[in-house]
């Protein structure tokens, strides 16, 4: 994955980042037609990486999360 950066002195320059994967889940439990309870995991494996940006304070791509874990109820009215 490539980005343009504006590194200081350089000027703009081409910056290759690592390549990655990043694995994911979602789990739905319904336990009426009104109630649905929701878990979701991401970056199951907790992997560090980087994301291109256009931000340029960000030369070397925008730092993501560990893993991060949502719970939820979903209510349909």
């Amino acid at each position: 994955m490539e980005q343009i950066a504006l590194l200081p002195g350089v000027g703009p320059s081409i910056i290759t980042l690592d390549d990655y994967w990043v694995f994911n889940s979602t789990l739905r439990f319904s336990v009426s037609a009104q109630v649905t309870f929701v878990a979701r995991v991401e970056n199951i494996v907790d992997e560090d990486f980087a994301s291109p940006t256009r931000n340029l304070a960000f030369s070397e791509g925008l730092p993501n999360r560990g893993r991060t874990v949502f719970f939820g109820i979903e209510m349909q009215l």
